[in-house]
């Protein structure tokens, strides 16, 4: 309720102790405490008229009963805010202006209910009704803060925490924003804002994008973002090109030396006899027979230079390698075995075109084409592998061999097995980048009739259902008057003593045993599986 005062207020009261008072009418020529107006507030003052007994405070008057109460004690007898215990008696009661509240003007200054104010200071209410000054600070920076609901204000710096709001931005000095994950980093988008780069999987690093470009996380670019030249003790060659980072890591070059280990190192050495090991199959000797690099013992096979035609390649050609020249073109012959006309030997010879020979003989041949009674001459042309792209196989194994793929009708890569599509195309099915190859699953496979007449109409590569050939079968008879239940009659023929005719079930002829029947037609088979060659 507000505070009110009120001019030559003034009544009587006979209440004792430090209660609330209980007023007996307006003295002669004052007013009531009525004009306060009921449940408002005023400045008081209690005063006996017997004894130095006196208040002065801050009360609520109450009209029902008329009573003042005696909230706030400003000065007293009994010292204030001790409320004075009056004893028995008539006092005066009576509204007043307190020194303690009052706002005196000398002519030069204000003094603020009577409180002392000097320069800087701040008035405020530190509780109801009841006002105190809340001197200057001092110290530099300091603002006046919010402590709370029914606090009182204090100087204190500002708390970044919960004493402002939004986001300094980066023209106050601030960044603009307001969180951040684990490992962002912050970078000017304009020339007065700043912006965040997330963080990205291990591996990146910060890649700058040019003068004014974003940066961004990426893989470095050996060519383009590194400069130099990575020296051996960090793991590079401290070289640019090949042939000069081999020879910094090899060392010395020295003509006719090889990369060699010695037990430590890889060092640039000549070729050890101890780096060789003994020979023994089929020939002996050991590191000291080499020389330039060719083994010399004359039981293994070594370069031997030219013959001439075919009339050069008989058996009593020495142990060797040798070119066979011929018009326009060169052979190449291995002789191997022995060097007389009667010793075993085996000659192969590879032919520039696609012939390739392969003769063992014991007989004294002067040319190719003779044959002894004691020779092998194999000749074959066009070496190719004898299984073709799309030959179909039937495996005896559940699962597919290498080279194979199941005539399950897969649909294919035209690009993957290109082979394969090459030779089948789309007959089996498919389109665009995909093929399928047969499916022969539960199937028998029958010659395609290619116009032989027996299996006339059929496209290649189509799927034909079971049948069985057209026939007739018997059929047993039962008197016009003796059909029985549940058969099917029969049209009438030209007799008169058929009726109710039906076709009976297979049964035995009394050889074959009993026949039996299933969903197809079929004769006596095994499964395997079918592949196809890609």
């Amino acid at each position: 309720m507000p505070l009110v005062l009120a001019d030559r207020v003034k009544e009587t009261t006979t209440t004792s102790g430090t209660g609330t008072l209980t007023l007996d009418g307006a003295a002669v020529g004052f007013q009531s405490f009525s004009v306060i107006g009921d449940g408002n507030t005023t400045y008081y003052t209690i005063s006996s008229t017997g004894s130095t007994e006196w208040e002065v405070g801050i009360g609520t008057y109450t009209a029902s009963g008329t009573t003042l109460s005696r909230d706030t004690v400003l000065a007293s007898s009994a010292g204030a805010p001790n409320k004075t215990n009056f004893s028995s008696g008539t006092k005066d009661v009576f509204v007043t202006y307190t020194a303690a509240r009052s706002v005196n003007v000398d002519g030069s200054s204000i003094d603020t209910f009577g409180l002392g104010a000097a320069q800087g200071d701040i008035l405020y209410a530190s509780a109801a009704n009841n006002f105190v000054l809340l001197s200057k600070n001092s110290t530099a920076t300091r603002y006046l803060a919010n402590t709370g609901t029914n606090n009182n204000p204090v100087w204190d710096q500002i708390n970044l925490a919960n004493g402002v709001t939004g986001a300094l931005d980066a023209t106050n000095g601030g960044t603009g924003q307001t969180s951040y994950a684990v490992g962002d980093l912050l970078y000017a988008d304009s020339t007065t804002s700043l912006t965040k780069l997330s963080d990205v999987a291990t591996g990146n690093a910060l890649i700058s994008g040019g003068v004014g470009v974003a940066p961004s996380y990426g893989k470095i670019g050996l060519t383009t973002h590194v400069s130099g030249t990575l020296p051996i003790a960090n793991g590079g060659t401290g070289e640019t090109s090949r042939q000069a980072a081999m020879d910094a890591l090899a060392g010395a070059v020295t003509s006719g030396q090889y990369l060699r280990g010695n037990g430590t190192d890889v060092v640039m050495s000549a070729i050890q006899a101890a780096d060789v090991p003994t020979l023994n199959q089929n020939t002996t000797g050991n590191a000291g027979t080499v020389t330039n690099g060719v083994y010399t013992t004359s039981n293994v096979l070594i370069p031997k230079g030219t013959v001439s035609g075919d009339a050069g390649c008989d058996s009593t050609t020495g142990v060797g390698l040798y070119q066979v020249a011929m018009s326009g073109y060169s052979d190449l012959l291995v002789q191997m075995g022995g060097v007389g006309g009667s010793t075993p030997s085996i000659q192969i010879r590879a032919n520039y075109g696609d012939t390739f020979w392969i003769r063992a003989s014991r007989d004294s041949e002067t040319q190719w084409d003779g044959v002894g009674s004691r020779s092998l001459q194999i000749i074959t042309s066009n070496i190719y592998n004898p299984v073709q792209t799309g030959t179909i196989i039937w495996f005896a194994a559940n699962s597919v061999p290498s080279g194979y793929l199941a005539a399950n009708g897969a649909s294919l890569s035209t690009s993957t097995y290109s082979s394969l599509f090459s030779v089948i195309g789309y007959t089996y099915g498919g389109s665009g980048g995909a093929f399928n190859v047969p499916d022969l699953r539960g199937y028998f496979v029958r010659g395609m009739d290619n116009g032989r007449g027996v299996d006339s109409g059929r496209g290649f590569g189509t799927n034909q259902t079971d049948a069985f050939q057209g026939h007739r079968h018997s059929f047993r008879q039962y008197p016009a008057n003796g059909g029985g239940a549940g058969n099917t009659p029969l049209a009438q023929t030209n007799s008169a003593n058929l009726n109710n005719g039906v076709v009976a079930d297979p049964i035995t002829n009394g050889t074959n045993g009993t026949p039996r029947t299933a969903s197809e037609t079929r004769p006596i088979n095994i499964a395997l599986l079918a592949c196809i060659k890609f």
